[in-house]
């Protein structure tokens, strides 16, 4: 679920809302209104709001650790170059 200020996933297997954090290069990303959450492909995440960005195999996390740390794969900047926006 995306919110104004965070993303929360629910984790079946332990049947709880989980707050996830994002990071680019080590650095924590701010999550500020969070409106589009899709699955790309089976291991590959869209997330949308004020920034666009991709995160992949983000379930290990998701599963194993309180508030999952997820590595961002692709950021809308990257996507523009990609595509030749």
């Amino acid at each position: 679920m995306g919110t104004d200020k965070s993303c929360v996933v629910y984790d079946p297997g332990n049947n709880l809302f989980k707050k996830v954090e994002f990071v680019e290069n080590g650095k924590k990303i701010p999550i500020s209104l969070c409106r589009f959450i899709g699955q790309l492909e089976p291991n590959s995440i869209l997330l949308g709001g004020e920034s666009i960005f991709t995160v992949q195999n983000p379930w290990v996390k998701i599963q194993n650790e309180k508030i999952p740390l997820l590595e961002v794969s692709t950021t809308l900047n990257e996507l523009r170059v990609l595509h030749g926006i």
